[in-house]
C-alpha cells in the first residue's frame, strides 16, 4: 500500500503547482509528481500505481473518492519523508537526491531547538568550529542568530567573520555584511504547509530556511554544505546543553550519502588556538571549504 500526501501550493516559474508523493510500508517515498491541479496529480498517480494500491491522506479524501482511492491518516513512517520533501522543495531541488542528508539536518535542527542556545549566547559571540571531511580539515566560525522568535545559526567560511559582520551592521554597511561568505539557517513561520510537515515529522515549531551567501550573492545550498551546517548545529547544541562543561569542546560525527563530517566546537570564551581535527576517511572528498544512517557522538 502506498500512502499519498501533498505539499504546496508552491510557485515555480510563475505557476502555482502542487507536489504529490507517496510512502510505502517501509517508509520509502515514490518519485514526486508536480501538477497545476490536485485532481490531475491524483489521477496521474492512480494511473501509475493503480487506485487500489493507494490510500490518500484525509486532506485529499474528497478528491480521491471519485478516482476509487481510499483515504486515511498518514502512518508514522510517512511523516519524516514528507518533511524531507518539504525541506528540499523550499531550500533547493538538488537536495531531492540526498534525502538522508536532509533527514540528518532536520534532526540537528530539532536538537538545536531543544537546547535553545540563543538564550545563552549573543549573536556577537563567535564559536570556533573545526571541520574535517575526508583528508581535509579547516577552521570555521559560527554564531547563534536572533532570539526565540527569530533564531538560527550562521556558519562562516573564515574566522573573524562574526566581528566583521557586527561592525558592518553597526555602521549601516549592509552591502559589506552580505559579502561575508556563510551558510546559515533561520527558523521561520512560513510557508504554512512546510511548517506543518516538519512539525509532524521532527517536532519543529518553525521551518528551517537555509541560505548560502557567496561573494555577496545567495544561492541554493549543496548537500555537503547542509551536512556541515548540521554538524555545527549539533555541536553548538551540545555546548548549550545542561550537562555541558565550559572547559570542554563539543565534538560530533555526522554521516550521510557517503560523506562523513567531524565537527569540534569551542565556546566563545574559549576561542584560543588549538590543533585542528585529524583527517577522517570518507567515500567522497570536498575540494575546498565552501559556505542531506547517521552517527552522532559527543
Amino acid at each position: 500500500m502506498l500512502h499519498v500526501f501533498h505539499l504546496g501550493a508552491l510557485t515555480l516559474a510563475g505557476r502555482l503547482l502542487w507536489l504529490l508523493s507517496a510512502v510505502d510500508e517501509q517508509g520509502a517515498f515514490t518519485h514526486p509528481t508536480l501538477e497545476g491541479e490536485l485532481p490531475a496529480g491524483l489521477a496521474a498517480m492512480a494511473a501509475r500505481y493503480g487506485a487500489k494500491n493507494l490510500r490518500a491522506e484525509p486532506a485529499l479524501a474528497e478528491l480521491a473518492a471519485p478516482l476509487g482511492i481510499e483515504s486515511g491518516p498518514l502512518p508514522t513512517q510517512a511523516l519524516r519523508p514528507r518533511a524531507v520533501l518539504a525541506f528540499a522543495l523550499v531550500n533547493g531541488h538538488s537536495l531531492f537526491q540526498s534525502p538522508s542528508v536532509v533527514a540528518s539536518f532536520l534532526e540537528a535542527c530539532a536538537r538545536f531547538g531543544e537546547a535553545a542556545p540563543w538564550t545563552l549566547f549573543k549573536s556577537t559571540e563567535a564559536f570556533r568550529i573545526a571541520l574535517a571531511e575526508g583528508w581535509r580539515h579547516g577552521i570555521r566560525e559560527a554564531a547563534v542568530l536572533g532570539s526565540d522568535e527569530d533564531c538560527g545559526l550562521a556558519l562562516f567560511d573564515r574566522t573573524g567573520s562574526t566581528e566583521r559582520l557586527s561592525a558592518a551592521l553597526r555602521s549601516g554597511r549592509s552591502a559589506a555584511a552580505r559579502r561575508i561568505d556563510s551558510v546559515s539557517v533561520q527558523f521561520q513561520s512560513s510557508p504554512t504547509w512546510a511548517v506543518e510537515a516538519v512539525q509532524a515529522g521532527y517536532g519543529l515549531s518553525e521551518f528551517p530556511s537555509v541560505v548560502r551567501l557567496e561573494r555577496g550573492r545567495p544561492r541554493e545550498p549543496e548537500p555537503e554544505e547542509i551536512l556541515q551546517l548540521g554538524a555545527a548545529l549539533r555541536s553548538v547544541a551540545l555546548l548549550a546543553g545542561e550537562d555541558a562543561r565550559p572547559e570542554l569542546d563539543a565534538q560530533v560525527e555526522v554521516s550521510a550519502e557517503g560523506y562523513l563530517v567531524v565537527a569540534r566546537a569551542s565556546r566563545p570564551e574559549a576561542m584560543v588556538s588549538r590543533d585542528p581535527l585529524p583527517s577522517v576517511r570518507s567515500s567522497r572528498t570536498l575540494y575546498g571549504w565552501v559556505p542531506r544512517p547517521r552517527n552522532v557522538s559527543s
